[in-house]
């Protein structure tokens, strides 16, 4: 929140002019010139930066739950979810979101001072991309436009693609597979224990005790397994709310890690605030006044404890935790597992009586 001056700073002050002019070919080796700090627009080009920083990291992080959820399916085998679910879900997340990122990237390495004009909008060329069928707008972000105009079309239709793919194509394998397995295999019945033991002693029984018999047998015997049914109507359903939540909560996710922003924003400014109103006020008196700066201090350091250390983190821990729990797992995590059961030897103990006295029963 508060600058470090690690480097010297590549803007010099024109006191002619009152402003900072930026010194040629000088780089900051790390971090932010701290010379925007005492800038009018150091809250705008703040802005501007953690908004996009934000959004670079909820991209990176939703791809590693896109990937977790390939080796999950890779690791149980899953074939139709590797080829039916991750590689279009990771093909739309990467092409589109992960070209934006592409050209937040090359919006900064670009020296716009040199240009004459100002660098384009992210946001409004994604939506060129989206709504004009790939049009780079007034400004192009690389070359002359020809190429951006190319990938900008290209990413448009995989991430057109990837949508159908995502919908269609399980539920109709699943179904080729299930009638392939159940048309034509003949479910062979097996006599149960009750049916064999009661067959057994079938040539001693007369007219009643026979009729007793098959009485028997309807009533603990299961003759006819359960033949299994494929509801490809709830499969498609099932699988159209999967598409749906990924493409929507994708550009929903991906605007939510934007509080990441408004968490630094938030930070910033506190930070801010606090300083100017508590230690500078006495740093920046016309005599020493070692008293004044010892108060304001003590103040600064308290207010920053209490508020940043303890309130302020407590807030992002919370936020973050939401944003792992939805945003991230949400990519990979079906709660479909087996519960956790902590290790207790009373309960193994009790599990083991409770066979051993099963097998007495048996045997008996």
């Amino acid at each position: 929140s508060m600058p470090l001056h690690l480097y010297d700073s590549c803007y010099k002050n024109d006191l002619a002019t009152g402003e900072a002019h930026r010194i040629p070919g000088c780089i900051y080796p790390w971090g932010m010139d701290p010379k925007w700090y005492s800038t009018k627009n150091e809250l705008a080009f703040a802005n501007s930066f953690k908004m996009k920083l934000s959004v670079i990291v909820g991209v990176l992080q939703m791809g590693l739950g896109v990937a977790l959820k390939g080796f999950n399916s890779f690791y149980w085998k899953k074939g139709y979810d590797i080829w039916c679910e991750f590689l279009p879900q990771m093909l739309f997340l990467s092409g589109f979101f992960g070209y934006m990122v592409i050209m937040i990237y090359i919006k900064w390495a670009i020296d716009w001072t040199d240009q004459n004009q100002k660098g384009p909008s992210i946001i409004t060329l994604l939506t060129y991309i989206g709504l004009n069928g790939g049009a780079i707008g007034e400004v192009p972000l690389y070359g002359d436009g020809s190429l951006q105009k190319f990938v900008n079309v290209f990413v448009l239709c995989i991430t057109v693609i990837t949508v159908p793919w995502m919908l269609l194509p399980k539920p109709i394998l699943l179904k080729k597979e299930f009638d392939a397995k159940y048309s034509q295999q003949s479910i062979e019945l097996q006599p149960t224990k009750t049916e064999e033991r009661l067959n057994k002693y079938a040539p001693f029984m007369n007219e009643d005790e026979a009729e007793e018999q098959e009485k028997d047998i309807k009533e603990f015997s299961i003759l006819d397994p359960p033949t299994p049914k494929f509801d490809f109507g709830e499969i498609m359903i099932h699988q159209i709310i999967e598409t749906i939540e990924f493409v929507l909560g994708t550009i929903s996710n991906t605007a939510s890690y934007l509080r990441l922003w408004a968490l630094s924003l938030a930070h910033a400014e506190l930070s801010k605030v606090f300083f100017e109103y508590s230690l500078l006020i006495p740093l920046k008196a016309d005599s020493p006044n070692p008293i004044g700066i010892f108060v304001g201090f003590v103040c600064l350091a308290g207010v920053t404890f209490g508020v940043l250390m303890c309130m302020d983190s407590l807030e992002c821990f919370l936020h973050t935790l939401r944003l792992h729990w939805v945003e991230f797992q949400s990519k990979f995590y079906h709660a479909t597992g087996k519960k956790f059961i902590p290790f207790s030897h009373a309960q193994v103990l009790k599990e083991i009586d409770k066979v051993e006295n099963e097998s007495q029963i048996i045997q008996l």
